[in-house]
């Protein structure tokens, strides 16, 4: 293939990456709304399941404390969403950061997005750690009407969800076709450096000939 030729097929390659920068981001941002709905139905329904199981407390607490548990539960959930994006806002996508590959970033072995899921089939602790925060919410829920003490939850500033946490099958299928998006995109910077690599070496190669 001539230099010409070959810059042509990085002018192509370069559209192709934009275009699948563009999708990557989409999915993304798709993964995110998901996760969102996720939480606030989690944090629905775990206040909802303690105070079916503990039954004699929710009774004893009367009319008036159980509105407002309802109305604090209500705008928890409302708000959820927001607070779901606020705190996946930094997921280390590949696609946004424009990096040299290294040989975990794919280079010199398998590509792979640094939020692929993980062997057990749990999110990547970039999402798994803010989300147990968000659904602290819960806890505090919980804590403040006098369901539990729950010490396990309790952190600095808040409260955090303390244990596994698996995603709704949404979720995961969501964040699968996201990195698998992020994946294509690492592959066509990888093709784009190879070319641009030899590019550089043909160009050099001709000002040496031509002194």
């Amino acid at each position: 293939m001539t230099t010409t030729d070959d810059e042509r097929q990085l002018k192509l390659l370069k559209h192709e990456e934009k275009d699948a920068v563009r999708r990557a981001s989409g999915l993304a941002d798709a993964f995110v709304e998901v996760v969102g709905a996720f939480a606030a139905d989690w944090i629905g329904d775990h206040v909802q399941s303690e105070v079916k199981s503990q039954h004699a407390h929710t009774l004893s607490l009367g009319s008036d404390r159980l509105k407002e548990l309802k109305a604090d539960l209500a705008a928890v959930r409302q708000s959820t969403p927001a607070a779901t994006k606020k705190a996946l806002k930094g997921l280390p996508w590949a696609f946004r950061e424009d990096v040299e590959p290294s040989p975990q970033h794919g280079m010199f072995a398998h590509s792979f997005s640094p939020m692929g899921r993980h062997s057990a089939g749990r999110p990547p602790d970039s999402v798994g750690h803010p989300l147990r925060l968000v659904l602290g919410q819960a806890g505090r829920i919980l804590d403040a009407y006098g369901y539990a003490k729950l010490q396990d939850w309790k952190r600095s500033g808040g409260y955090r969800y303390p244990y596994g946490l698996d995603l709704s099958n949404e979720g995961n299928a969501t964040l699968d076709a996201a990195a698998k998006a992020d994946v294509e995109v690492i592959e066509l910077r990888k093709q784009i450096r190879e070319l641009e690599r030899q590019i550089g070496q043909a160009r050099a190669a001709a000002a040496w000939d031509e002194v």
